[in-house]
């Protein structure tokens, strides 16, 4: 790819990904660390990977070549710290390298999203889990504490009497929903 058009359709493929997969808009005029760190990532891939210089990438985004130039210089090495920017960096450059069409790297991209959101229901049920466990452990330890000073017949009566008062909850709960 080295005709200009197609330089700034890859700008546009890496602006679109990095928003779509960190959930913001590149062009926000905020100083916030997250859109810092993914405007950076931006300035990297575009100016690594399309050969564009400074100047070209920081217009693109509105901002001066200085602004890219002190990005790659003294910010890029702090954000390449974070797992989440790195490894979004990585899967971009090595598309970007491999001189990959807009229309695989799109489906990649959406295959990528997709399994994000997956891993997001799965660390969501993880917590949840992680919440009942929590709970059954607090009934656990009440219910230890209600047998821990009694003798093994003290524990049998105690259990056919609460047996005893399920049933009766239960049937009072059913007396109930028919008469309404």
């Amino acid at each position: 790819m080295n005709t200009k058009s197609e330089r700034d359709q890859k700008l546009e493929i890496v602006q679109e990904i990095i928003e779509s997969r960190l959930g913001l808009k590149l062009n926000e005029n905020t100083r916030k660390r997250k859109y810092i760190n993914a405007r950076v990532l931006f300035y990297a891939l575009a100016y690594h990977e399309t050969k564009y210089g400074y100047q070209k990438v920081g217009r693109y985004m509105g901002k001066t070549h200085a602004t890219v130039l002190h990005a790659l210089n003294n910010t890029l090495p702090h954000v390449l710290k974070e797992n989440i920017y790195k490894n979004l960096y990585d899967e971009l450059k090595i598309f970007l390298e491999d001189d990959i069409d807009e229309e695989d790297l799109l489906l990649y991209q959406r295959g990528i999203s997709n399994l994000y959101s997956e891993l997001a229901k799965k660390e969501k049920m993880i917590k949840e889990l992680s919440l009942q466990i929590v709970s059954m452990k607090c009934e656990k330890d009440k219910i230890n504490n209600l047998f821990k000073d009694l003798t093994h017949e003290e524990v049998e009566v105690l259990l056919d009497k609460m047996n005893l008062h399920s049933k009766v909850i239960k049937t009072q709960r059913s007396m109930n929903e028919r008469s309404s």
